[in-house]
């Protein structure tokens, strides 16, 4: 800072009369409340120049001196304090004395400030606080004959200085009684809060009866003998600053939180008084009218002094002086006086610099300036107006250097942020220059967006007449709706045929970009509609984009789409596309109805395009197909004419095109109801290109199955032709077509060499599920023997068809024919005839040597002999072919080992069925035969375990059928007699099974049944009458002693039988009446339910003696609900 701009001067406030020199004076706002020397208390309202001498104090009070004064926030109060701790109050507006509280002490009241028009504050000399209630005044309380205290506490220390923040405001209706009060600003924040600097420390504390103490410091510091001074910058800030020896400090409360930072620490002087004299600028009195002035927000400070001598008070940003005689009130040379002196001395330079250094917050220039930066413009462009007017004005009367000067005031306004005179005075001096078309071009260069300066109606009205050849278009769109209303801006626009501005306007202002793009369009401006559509087809302008896309696809008049044609004929792909996924998304909502489906869309776009003549390389026809191809759009009947000239369109069709080119096409035979002249005349097409897909689902369509069935099995080998054929056969199932169905099965008959060949048992298992009613129809078009008798034998090996019943002539072929190729499957054959001469194959099966079907035959015409000969015959076939198998790894020869295995078995299962078939003359004969066969093979085996092992297991299998028409005893001979050349050692296991299996497991089984069936059946009957009965007694005297029996009695035996005993009297635990040849002192013990054999182990171990199997005790007895039977451990 320097010294000329922390200059004070002193301006007397006039209208004061004083009658004696001041002592005691407090202020608030314009109002002072003072004691003069003469002991008369006055008041002064410089506001409104009314001077007033109050009454004299009550005299109870007594001869004291007053020692200190207080006025209420809303200058209805005064409070005088005197040296005998008394109390005397004001009334301010009636000037008179209210109640008093007359107090004789020796303490002195040093202190007294208002915290609110109903508390006062009071502190004496021996450091009591007091806090007072003014309630009394209120009407059901006046009569109250002292004032109400309400609690008092004890300070630290001597009390130098006690003051409120200036926040309470007098209330509105005493503002409607001109009650002085300069601001309106009420804040509740601080309310009660209070400064205390005492000899000990400095404190800011809340003072209110709702706290526990009474009192809560919120900041206290080791500071002594302080002077403070409160600044309330908003509601919700507030500043305090105080001043000690070495010590300058402010202080920043909120509601939320509270700092201190020291400002200076050079002083060594004694402050007497502290003031904010500007915002931003303290003022620290010393003694001999000495002042330090430091800014609070740069920390810098200078020296000056205090024009006159007086009583200091604070003031609003300013120091009051009360001299002997008048009232001063001091403050700093302020940014306006600065400007009035410069405009009395015609320095425009040196005022335009002093603006420029406000702006820049430079403190030596801002003094008086409000601290927000969009009033300090307002304030510096109100006093700096009227000098750059009168300047303006003689510079442009002379025409001197036009331009320059509209940008020098152009810059000037942007830099001193002035608004409103550059569009209001600025305007009328060139309107007056006739230079309004250079004036309105350095405007809008300055402010193109409309935004710095305030622009008014006079403005928009010049500007749209004398704008001369200057394009205002974006700036009169910019202009606020206030001065530039829309209606004016159509006008303007019609009047010119502006249809930029119009469109603008619509968009931009009106919000309607319907009538936008159409404006474009009448104007013939393509690349703006683009744009247009291109930002508002979006989710986030659902509405907007809904009617752009309705107005796109609109027709007028005879001129069909002509807004979607003008967009394909730009090649706009990616505004298509936006379209395009707008309405894929809006349809995929639910409860969204979009402006239109995508059939509808993809079938427009096709049409007009149509409609245009678009290069064949064009990329919107690569759109449209993508379209056709991925959206699966039903097609109209125009786009399907599109779309098959796209697809036919040259001789010859790249490779690389053909598979896009198929799909194309593909997609136009799904279209529901397509006729079929067209499928017909697409048929011979899709031969030529190639498409064989296509070509499959036009025949699919036209139900030409023949034709499909033999394509697959000729072109592409069959692969899949069942599952294909089995989806047809479902697909016309479902859509109850039962002609197709028909066509389907003329099919698989005028194809079946083909299929059958292919794979017979797929194509019975189609024929057998859906077409078995046609089996003789397809039988009689078979014309290949043996085609026919492939298929008949897969369908009769068909469990579902196996007994299925043949002509005599189709049974002696086909027997031929099994004879020849499948000679294992004859024998099944034969046994489902049943409505056929079997007798007539006999001679067919011999000559080919298939002797399993000849026992089968001779069997069944009732030829006994004949077919057990020939089973004798088979099974040693079976048999040797066994024993001869080679032995190797060889994967051939062990599929053949296998196989002999399999035929052995099957020999078995005859034999099986032979001997089991029930009674047999001669059956005995029949089975040795039988058995005989096994005795050379075992001679020729009984070097090799395993094969001996497996014939000796059939062998005994053969004798176990045997038995059941033949005594065992001749079994065993044949046995022994027929086996004797070999040992005992290879047939041990055949004997031991048939002796185990015929005599312990038959004939002992049926033995024990019989045995113990009448044992049993006691039993059973018994347990049926106890449970329909119960176990119940008739007597109740015990049948041993003859004593009473108690019921509640525990020792007590009831017996099944319904006898009742003492059980002490019983010896045994069985009735000695159902028993009655057991004596009944006699001890045996209690009966187990085991079984003893008795004689039949003797007979087991007679059978098993030389055999080396496990002893007879190793067997045991398993009961069973029908037969006993003994089985090995």
């Amino acid at each position: 800072m320097t010294t000329e701009s922390l200059n004070l001067q002193a301006r007397e406030i006039s209208g004061i009369k004083v009658d004696s020199p001041p002592v005691l004076c407090t202020t608030h706002d314009s109002f002072y409340f003072y004691l003069c020397e003469n002991n008369t208390i006055c008041t002064f309202d410089s506001k409104f120049l009314t001077n007033a001498k109050l009454p004299p104090y009550d005299s109870a009070i007594g001869p004291a001196k007053v020692t200190a004064l207080a006025l209420s926030p809303s200058h209805t109060l005064g409070v005088a304090c005197f040296s005998n701790s008394s109390i005397q109050i004001y009334d301010l507006i009636n000037n008179k004395p209210l109640k008093s509280n007359p107090l004789r002490s020796s303490s002195a009241i040093t202190h007294c400030v208002f915290l609110n028009d109903a508390t006062i504050i009071c502190c004496d000399t021996n450091h009591v606080l007091v806090a007072y209630s003014l309630t009394f005044l209120k009407t059901l309380s006046f009569m109250r004959k002292a004032i109400q205290e309400s609690f008092s506490l004890k300070l630290d220390g001597t009390v130098k200085a006690m003051i409120v923040p200036p926040i309470a405001r007098p209330p509105e209706s005493l503002m409607n009684m001109k009650i002085n009060a300069e601001s309106k600003k009420i804040t509740q924040n601080f309310n009660d809060f209070i400064c205390i600097s005492t000899e000990q420390s400095f404190s800011i504390t809340r003072i209110n009866e709702k706290i526990v103490d009474k009192k809560e410091d919120i900041l206290k510091f080791d500071v002594k003998g302080a002077v403070a001074s409160f600044s309330l910058q908003n509601s919700n800030t507030l500043l305090c600053a105080y001043a000690a020896p070495c010590d300058i400090s402010l202080i920043k409360i909120t509601p939320t939180e509270y700092s201190a930072n020291r400002i200076s620490d050079a002083i060594d002087q004694i402050p007497v008084h502290i003031a904010f004299i500007t915002d931003n600028s303290l003022a620290i009195v010393f003694s001999e009218n000495s002042c330090l002035i430091t800014s609070i927000t740069e920390m810098q400070g200078c020296h000056t002094s205090i024009p006159v001598n007086g009583l200091y008070i604070d003031g609003y940003n300013s120091i009051v002086v009360f001299s002997p005689t008048k009232l001063y009130e001091v403050k700093m040379v302020t940014f306006e006086d600065k400007i009035e002196a410069f405009r009395e001395k015609d320095d425009f330079q040196n005022a335009v610099n002093l603006c420029r250094k406000a702006m820049k917050n430079d403190q030596s220039a801002s003094t008086g300036l409000p601290a927000n930066e969009s009033q300090k413009a307002r304030v510096i462009e109100r006093v700096l107006s009227p000098f750059l007017e009168s300047r303006t004005e003689k510079r442009l009367k002379f025409e001197f250097q036009v331009e320059e000067q509209a940008d020098y005031l152009m810059n000037l306004s942007k830099d001193l942020k002035m608004t409103d005179w550059i569009v209001s005075g600025a305007l009328n001096l060139f309107n007056e220059a006739n230079q309004l078309p250079l004036f309105f071009k350095k405007i809008i260069m300055t402010d193109p967006d409309a935004k710095f300066f305030n622009y008014n109606d006079n403005f928009v009205d010049l500007l749209l007449k004398e704008h001369g050849d200057l394009d205002i278009t974006s700036f009169l769109l910019c202009l606020p709706t206030k001065v530039a209303p829309h209606k004016k801006l159509l006008e303007y626009g019609l009047n010119t045929k502006n249809s930029e501005l119009l469109a603008k306007i619509y968009l931009k202002k009106l919000n309607d970009p319907v009538k936008c793009v159409s404006i474009y369009s009448h104007a013939n401006n393509e690349q703006k509609i683009f744009e247009v559509l291109s930002e508002y087809i979006s989710e986030d302008t659902q509405i907007h984009a809904d009617n752009l896309i309705r107005w796109i696809f609109s027709s007028t008049g005879n001129n069909k789409l002509p807004h979607i044609r003008k967009i394909i004929s730009n090649n706009q792909t990616d505004l298509i596309n936006q379209i395009q996924i707008y309405i894929t998304k809006q349809s995929e909502k639910s409860g969204v109805t979009p402006p239109m489906t995508l059939n509808q869309f993809v079938n427009a776009c096709i049409y007009a395009t149509m409609l245009e003549n678009i290069p064949d390389n064009s990329l919107i026809h690569q759109l449209m197909e993508s379209y056709v191809l991925n959206m699966k759009a039903s097609l109209t009947k125009m786009s399907i004419k599109y779309v098959l000239q796209r697809i036919f369109n040259d001789e010859e069709i790249d490779p690389k095109m053909k598979k896009s080119r198929e799909a194309l096409l593909l997609v136009v035979l799904d279209t529901k109801g397509l006729d079929p002249i067209i499928l017909e005349n697409l048929m011979p097409l899709c031969t030529t290109y190639k498409f064989s897909l296509a070509r499959k689902q036009i025949q699919t369509a036209l139900r030409r199955f023949d034709i499909m069935i033999k394509d697959a099995i000729v072109e592409d080998g069959g692969e899949g032709i069942f599952q294909f054929i089995q989806q047809q056969i479902d697909l016309v199932i479902r859509e109850k077509d039962t002609e197709a169905l028909q066509k389907i099965k003329k099919s698989l008959i005028s194809n079946a060499p083909l299929l059958i060949a292919k794979d017979v048992q797929s194509y019975i298992n189609l024929f057998i599920t859906k077409f078995y009613d046609a089996n003789e129809e397809l039988l009689a078009t078979l014309n290949d023997s043996k085609i026919k008798h492939y298929y008949l034998r897969a369908l009769l090996n068909d469990e579902r068809a196996a007994k299925m019943q043949l002509t005599q002539k189709d049974a002696e072929s086909h027997i031929l024919f099994l004879c020849k190729y499948f000679p294992h499957e004859t024998r099944r054959f034969i046994k489902n005839r049943e409505n056929v001469n079997v007798g007539t194959f006999l001679e067919i099966c011999k000559s080919s040597n298939v002797l399993d079907a000849c026992a089968v035959i001779c069997n069944k015409i009732g030829e006994t002999e004949k077919s057990f000969t020939y089973l004798n015959m088979y099974l040693e076939k079976q048999l040797y072919d066994y024993v001869n198998e080679t032995n190797t790894n060889d994967s051939n020869n062990s599929s053949n080992n296998g196989n002999c295995k399999v035929d052995l078995q099957q020999a078995f299962t005859l034999v099986r069925d032979f001997l089991s078939k029930g009674k047999v003359n001669n059956i005995s004969q029949y089975a040795t035969m039988l058995i005989k066969c096994f005795v050379l093979p075992l001679c020729k085996t009984k070097d090799q375990p395993e094969k001996s092992n497996v014939l000796c297991d059939y062998l005994r299998k053969v004798c176990a059928i045997a038995a059941d028409n033949m005594p065992f005893h001749d079994i065993l001979r044949i046995v022994v007699v027929e086996f004797a050349p070999l040992k005992l050692g290879i047939m041990r296991q055949t004997l031991c099974g048939i002796i185990n299996d015929y005599d312990y497991d038959i004939d002992t089984s049926k033995s024990l049944t019989v045995l113990f069936q009448q044992d049993e059946v006691k039993a059973q009957d018994k347990y049926i009458m106890l449970s329909i009965k119960g176990t119940a007694y008739d007597s109740v005297l015990c049948g041993v002693c003859h004593g009473l029996l108690n019921e509640g009695e525990d020792c007590v035996k009831l017996f099944e039988c319904g006898h009742i005993f003492h059980d002490n009297c019983l010896k045994k635990q069985v009735c000695p009446i159902c028993n009655p040849d057991e004596r009944i002192d006699q001890d045996v013990e209690r009966p187990t339910q085991q079984f003893n054999p008795g004689p039949i182990f003797k007979r087991l171990k007679r059978f098993e003696y030389g055999l080396k199997v496990k002893p007879a005790n190793s067997l045991k007895f398993v009961p069973s609900k029908g037969d006993i039977t003994i089985t090995r451990r």
